[in-house]
């Protein structure tokens, strides 16, 4: 009958009453008393999925954080209220399921606003591009047909043009005719590293409107590329809502996630300024700030500007290509050097040091099976892109070098990590990492041969692994070997010198201060100019102790003359008495 049943409940007593439909509808929120959020303990991550849904579904089976609220896994739920998810970015290009994945993450977001956070990678930021690019006056446009200052990312000999790519392109791949259709494929193939997604695109919109393949027509593909970025194309513009909900960079507890690496040339920096921000807090804010700047603007005019680097949102484009905004970019790093893990830099983890953040967790470079961990000091890096765990290998839609790998990285409020997953040749892998106890000694050290330790199977095995250029070697270890080797046997991190140690400790640092948060905007300018009294009283100080210690040299000499002279005179008066 529309009416709602209430009770109260007093010990043993219930008191029942009952209220219409359009009373409860007059209530505000203010009305409803709502339980306390349970804190946030453990924080599930994935990223670099790439569209491949396969490979998310294998993710979801093995996770301790999510699990799927129906059959037909259509939507996603949380194993544990204690519990959040990050998503390291880039959601598309490499499978069959570029809209499903991004959509179910979507629907994740909108469930669970607050404990659900979204990375933008390059492959994410990149999709921007296609609002302006597929207008028919950019690809009819004869200078942008020939421009060979486009992709201005790649070196000069490397570029190819939509004209060169036309004039090679084979009949059963659309032919040479400059339409919508090629210019995408073009687009995708030679300026997004995303060959082939043009059929995926296809087949994926069969499985949607539960047609053949050949049922979807290569304008609805173009269409399709259109529309996720299109503020008019509500429903589908799902690209376009992830990056309006997406983040640079997002801190939880003592660890920091970007899509790539920090490095010394992108630590504290946000484009257009010039100055480094001290505080991670604030750098995060005015990083995430920026973005959505950029975001803003595209949204105000995505539709001009062709290929140009001039365009709306052309900032946050920049910042998802190689040397992107002069190469400071968290999105566009990594932390390999020529294919092989490095350790991370010591400006770098000073910083992030003084700012309390213990960990930084990133996808973007592929590397093997299982994430890459580098343990410098008293940070740790993980990388968990494992796009290529099996190159080569077969799904049911096609090539997808992945085969079985999948991991999930753990973060705990505590500052805890867990890694725990299974490797390409089905071993499962299962280790903890963290200061207080517990954690693995090996995992993120490096051998002197180059080798990063990157694992340890349930069988007590370690995954050694080296890498070079695009080429990994892949070993294993006992865990008797491994706790037979000594010092010689690993490469430590920098280290800064004791002087400079010692320096660090005694000075007297307002920026120190200011990093921990402790001090407000006055008492700052009053320990600036303390700090400024006491270097110049420094050297008045330093003076009058070495006056001081001069005057008691002298003294001292002066003593032992007179010390001298009373023995030599006692000694005449003896001579003289005998």
């Amino acid at each position: 009958g529309a009416e709602y049943v209430l009770c109260l409940g007093e010990g043993f007593k219930l008191t029942v009453s009952r209220r219409t439909e359009r009373e409860m509808e007059a209530l505000t929120e203010a009305d409803f008393v709502e339980a306390e959020p349970v804190p946030i303990g453990v924080c599930g991550y994935l990223t670099d999925v790439e569209g491949n849904l396969d490979y998310f579904q294998r993710y979801v089976a093995r996770s301790e954080i999510l699990e799927w609220a129906d059959g037909a896994k259509s939507k996603l739920r949380f194993k544990r209220e204690d519990a959040m998810f990050v998503f390291g970015g880039d959601s598309q290009d490499k499978g069959p399921g570029d809209i499903r994945f991004t959509k179910l993450l979507l629907a994740l977001k909108e469930e669970y606003p607050d404990r659900v956070e979204f990375i933008i990678g390059n492959r994410d930021a990149n999709k921007l591009r296609l609002a302006s690019e597929l207008q028919e006056e950019c690809i009819k446009d004869a200078a942008v047909l020939t421009d060979s200052s486009f992709p201005y990312w790649d070196a000069a000999k490397n570029r190819m043009t939509p004209q060169m790519f036309l004039n090679n392109n084979p009949e059963n791949n659309g032919g040479r005719e400059n339409t919508a259709a090629n210019r995408l494929r073009y687009i995708l193939k030679h300026t997004m590293g995303a060959d082939g997604a043009f059929e995926r695109r296809r087949e994926e919109l069969s499985i949607i409107r539960n047609c053949g393949k050949e049922d979807v027509s290569h304008e609805a593909v173009v269409e399709s590329y259109r529309n996720e970025v299109d503020p008019a194309k509500e429903g589908d513009n799902f690209m376009l809502k992830y990056l309006q909900q997406g983040k640079l960079a997002y801190v939880f507890g003592e660890h920091l996630f970007v899509h790539g690496a920090v490095s010394e040339t992108n630590v504290g920096t946000v484009p257009g300024s010039t100055e480094r921000i001290e505080r991670v807090e604030e750098w995060v804010d005015a990083l995430n700030a920026w973005c959505q700047g950029e975001v803003a603007a595209f949204e105000s005019d995505p539709y001009s500007g062709k290929n140009g680097r001039d365009r709306k949102g052309s900032g946050l484009m920049d910042y998802g290509v190689p040397g992107g905004n002069g190469g400071a970019t968290v999105m566009y790093s990594n932390n390999l050097d020529e294919g092989n893990g490095k350790h991370i830099a010591l400006a770098v983890r000073k910083y992030l040091g003084a700012n309390g953040i213990k960990s930084v967790i990133t996808g973007h470079q592929p590397h093997g099976d299982c994430p890459l961990v580098i343990r410098s000091g008293q940070v740790t890096a993980i990388s968990a892109d494992t796009s290529y765990s099996h190159v080569g290998s077969k799904s049911e839609w096609g090539t997808d070098n992945r085969g079985v790998a999948v991991s999930e990285v753990l973060l705990y409020a505590d500052g805890g990590i867990t890694v725990h997953g299974v490797l390409a040749d089905g071993n499962k892998v299962r280790y903890q990492l963290g200061e207080e106890g517990g954690g693995d000694k090996f995992v993120g050290r490096q051998l002197s041969d180059g080798y990063w330790v990157k694992a340890k199977t349930e069988g007590a095995e370690y995954v050694l692994c080296r890498g070079e250029g695009y080429e990994l070697t892949v070993s294993r270890m006992t865990e008797q070997k491994m706790e037979a080797l000594t010092k010689e046997n690993f490469i430590e991190p920098e280290q800064e010198s004791e002087n400079e140690a010692a320096s660090n400790e005694t000075k007297y640092n307002e920026a120190d201060l200011f990093i921990s948060g402790i001090l407000s905007k006055t008492e700052q300018e009053k320990a600036q100019l303390e700090k400024a009294q006491l270097e110049k009283a420094q050297p008045e100080e330093a003076q009058l102790e070495k006056a001081k210690q001069e005057e008691a040299k002298k003294e001292e000499a002066a003593a032992k003359q007179k010390a001298a002279a009373e023995a030599k005179q006692k000694a005449a008066a003896e001579a003289k008495k005998k």
